[in-house]
């Protein structure tokens, strides 16, 4: 039986470990911590969107480091805790939500149907959601990228769903990574479902990042989607770089 495969894994003594090539030459490699294809590929899943900030080392190796130690000690708690989000759990249509989502109506006939705004940013949303509901997925635009200048991890989620969900428009949070934990940036509220179309329409309740517009619309599978995602991915990939020649030039000082 021919032996499934994960991208960027290799498998050492029965457990699989990442291994990725920096772009200074070197081989990243590390442990998973696992044996199990669905408890690596799961790991994958969070790990891949990351990868490129690595690759570049605009992400510093101990940082990713300690992300990644976080990623495996939380499958861990799922893993050995297979009741914990059963109990909590109601029935939901989830299809929705996983997906590609963007923003970008080019090459779109129907995006006044969609009520894809022209003005909008530029943003793309790699969603994905559990069985009982909760959602997480990569969020990017420039703006985003500028303001959270020193996280590789940006991502919109939200939890199962209660029964208040159903009375009341739906929370979803802006998260950055930092010191190790996931830190709430910005709240939104999802205001229109176009389940037929795949669109959906979020209110901006709170920002902490001061550069969200009011309303954000975003549609499923969009034409531009790859290519936003690439534009976007290394755009932000050189943010932090793009932040200390800034700093330099305002202190009169050369840039090293």
């Amino acid at each position: 039986m021919r032996l499934k495969s994960l991208p960027y894994t290799f498998k050492r003594y029965g457990n699989y470990y990442i291994q990725i090539r920096l772009s200074d030459g070197r081989s990243y490699k590390k442990s998973l911590s696992t044996d199990s294809y669905r408890e690596a590929s799961a790991l994958m899943i969070s790990i891949i969107p990351h990868i490129p900030f690595l690759k570049s080392l605009a992400t510093p190796i101990p940082v990713f480091e300690a992300f990644l130690s976080n990623l495996i000690t939380l499958e861990r708690k799922a893993a050995r805790n297979p009741l914990l989000a059963q109990q909590q759990q109601i029935i939901v249509p989830t299809g929705i939500l996983t997906d590609q989502w963007s923003t970008n109506a080019e090459y779109l006939v129907d995006s006044v149907d969609l009520r894809l705004d022209p003005s909008q940013p530029k943003m793309t949303l790699s969603m994905e959601a559990s069985e009982n509901g909760s959602a997480s997925g990569e969020m990017m635009s420039e703006k985003i990228c500028d303001a959270l200048t020193f996280t590789w991890d940006i991502r919109l989620e939200a939890d199962a769903p209660t029964f208040r969900d159903f009375l009341f428009n739906r929370k979803f949070y802006l998260k950055q990574l930092h010191e190790g934990k996931m830190q709430i940036v910005a709240a939104l509220e999802l205001i229109n479902e176009d389940r037929k179309r795949g669109a959906m329409t979020f209110k901006v309740i709170g920002d902490g990042t001061g550069v969200l517009p009011k309303q954000i619309t975003l549609a499923k599978n969009l034409p531009q989607f790859n290519s936003d995602f690439k534009e976007l991915s290394d755009y932000c990939g050189e943010s932090p770089m793009r932040f200390w020649k800034d700093y330099y030039q305002k202190q009169g000082k050369k840039f090293p």
